[in-house]
């Protein structure tokens, strides 16, 4: 690779960092200081959580006896995240999408940069981080959320940058 290949390619990442620290510092300061999130399905997350920790793998946190019925992900991640950081349960569902939901956004600058290019990266990147999901709850849309919702995270674990993108 010539020394000018590696400055676009190092400007490019650069670029890509900066937007991506841009959203989660904006996600941070929305998010910063809450102990406990606002939605439902947050605490339904949250106790899942605090079973799966307390030896109730796959149980449900609200009926005795009966096996979860939501993806135990989430709740997994919750808790593992609580043992290893020391942040209780309900903090790191507050405030832990800041960090989770970088998944995606990392995996699609990775996908797009290979299949379509630095260009059309940096604005798809700038669309999904800036614009999408301006005017709707985070829930209902794909895009960069400081909420932890499985939809916002989940989506950057099933791209692949190393599939060559497909001919018509």
């Amino acid at each position: 690779m010539s020394t000018d290949a590696r400055v676009r390619t190092a400007g490019f990442a650069a670029i890509s960092a900066a937007l991506i620290a841009v959203a989660s510092v904006r996600g941070w300061h929305v998010v910063s200081g809450l102990e406990w999130p606002f939605d439902s399905d947050h605490f339904r997350n949250i106790a899942n959580a605090v079973t799966f920790r307390d030896g109730g793998v796959l149980s449900d946190a609200h009926y005795a006896g009966v096996t979860a019925w939501y993806s135990p992900l989430t709740s997994a991640l919750l808790a593992v995240g609580s043992i290893v950081t020391f942040v209780p349960i309900h903090r790191l569902g507050a405030q832990g999408g800041v960090v989770l939901n970088l998944v995606t956004p990392v995996a699609l600058t990775a996908v797009t940069a290979r299949w379509f290019g630095r260009r059309v990266t940096l604005g798809t990147l700038v669309a999904y981080l800036f614009v999408i999901g301006n005017n709707y709850p985070p829930w209902a849309v794909a895009s960069y959320s400081p909420w932890l919702f499985v939809n916002v995270y989940a989506t950057g674990l099933f791209v692949s940058p190393w599939r060559r993108c497909p001919r018509p």
